[in-house]
């Protein structure tokens, strides 16, 4: 029988000629491969039915065993026919996979009936090559709007993302029992993120979400799903707090901004419960900034032990103390006092805590007519008589000492 060559071939890629079930899991696909038959004289072979095997193979002659190869009855008209390689045993991208150091070419080889295989083999274009990519086939599912990854195994959904006229979504999912680990969506109210717990279905545990009113960041403990820390932006300011593990919605720390400038933190004891402020600071742009800080004892903790105060007008630092009665009840009855204001005026004082309210025991006070230093005696039954005295102006300087 003479020796048929090929005179032309072409090979192109049909995606997804294979849809059933039994293909997406062998990763099946198909090549749809045309040529033309010739004799030894040139001429186009009859019109008949030929036992035609094709194989495909990693170098242009020899080799031992082909990658892939089967047998098909073919049916050539005046030397053309038309074929779908694959169709008899799987095509599958192992074919045209290559470890590090293999040849990454592919050549197709044809053999008529018992005649010789037909030479040179013909090298396959690249095109076939994109079979590499059909691996995620049965891995990845596309639709209108959606993107999915499956386990290829049993083809649990790992990833989906999804996306129409109302939003769109993208899960990750744990590919073993199917929870949701990272949930991001966005619609028209507005766009979320979270990261969720993998010991439970449906519960964060952190957020972050963004709507047409506010934006918040929110952490949540995973034993006991309370939240831990929560941040807030919305047109009225910004809000951090460290929140109470022992309570819902109970704050640790609290901080606050305005729009106008405003700014506040407070920090509470977390015992007794609910917690009671035990530090405030405040600054208010058109009136100053305060820090007052407050003795956790007795339960609920007193007024405050210590202020300080600063406005437009001056300064002030105030400490209170308890005494034999209890702690002081009134920031006003202070231990020691220091102020500074206006046109150079200062003054520290300092008060004998017993009996209640404090009395003064030292006095120092600066102004533009001069200063002074004045000290009292100690005394349990009120205001002790003054007992030392300086004095100093532009007029001159006194000294008065008490001869008691």
């Amino acid at each position: 029988m003479s020796k048929r060559t090929i005179l032309s071939t072409m090979i192109l890629m049909t995606a997804c000629l294979l849809v059933s079930g039994a293909a997406l899991a062998q990763e099946s696909q198909v090549i749809h491969f045309q040529g033309i038959l010739t004799g030894p004289d040139g001429g186009r072979l009859r019109t008949d039915i030929y036992d035609v095997t094709f194989s495909i193979w990693d170098q242009e002659s020899g080799g031992q065993e082909p990658i892939w190869s089967e047998m098909q009855v073919v049916e050539v008209t005046e030397g053309l026919f038309d074929v779908f390689l694959g169709n008899v045993n799987a095509l599958s991208p192992d074919a045209f996979t290559y470890m590090e150091g293999d040849s990454q070419l592919r050549y197709l080889q044809i053999q008529v009936s018992g005649d010789d295989p037909m030479t040179p083999r013909t090298q396959i274009a690249k095109t076939p090559n994109s079979f590499v990519s059909s691996r995620v086939l049965g891995d990845v599912l596309t639709g209108p709007g959606s993107l999915k990854l499956t386990e290829p195994i049993d083809q649990r959904e790992g990833f989906v993302a999804l996306a129409d006229l109302s939003g769109s979504s993208m899960k990750l999912m744990d590919p073993v029992d199917e929870r949701e680990g990272f949930v991001a969506l966005s619609d028209a109210s507005g766009n979320s993120m979270k990261l969720m717990d993998r010991q439970v279905d449906g519960v964060p545990l952190a957020e972050m979400a963004v709507n047409l009113s506010e934006s918040s960041f929110r952490l949540i403990d995973p034993v006991d799903k309370r939240e831990g820390f929560v941040a807030r932006a919305d047109a009225s300011g910004n809000s951090m707090n460290l929140m109470y593990r022992g309570a819902d919605g109970v704050p640790l720390i609290e901080m606050n901004g305005g729009i106008g400038g405003e700014a506040s933190m407070v920090m509470f004891n977390p015992q007794p419960e609910p917690p009671a402020v035990l530090m405030q600071m405040n600054t208010i742009p058109s009136d100053g900034a305060s820090l007052v800080m407050f003795n956790p004892q007795p339960e609920p903790p007193a007024e405050a032990l210590l202020e300080m105060n600063t406005t437009q007008y001056g300064a002030n630092l105030a400490m209170a103390a308890p005494g034999a009665g209890g702690l002081r009840t009134d920031i006003d009855h202070p231990v020691m006092e220091i102020s500074t204001g206006l046109g150079n005026i200062g003054s520290i004082y300092m008060f004998n805590p017993q009996p209640e309210p404090p009395a003064i025991l030292t006095s120092m006070v600066s102004s533009m007519e001069g200063a002074s230093l004045s000290m009292y005696e100690p005394s349990y039954d009120g205001q002790g008589d003054l007992m030392f005295d300086v004095y100093v102006s532009g007029q001159g300087a006194s000294i008065s000492l008490s001869d008691e």
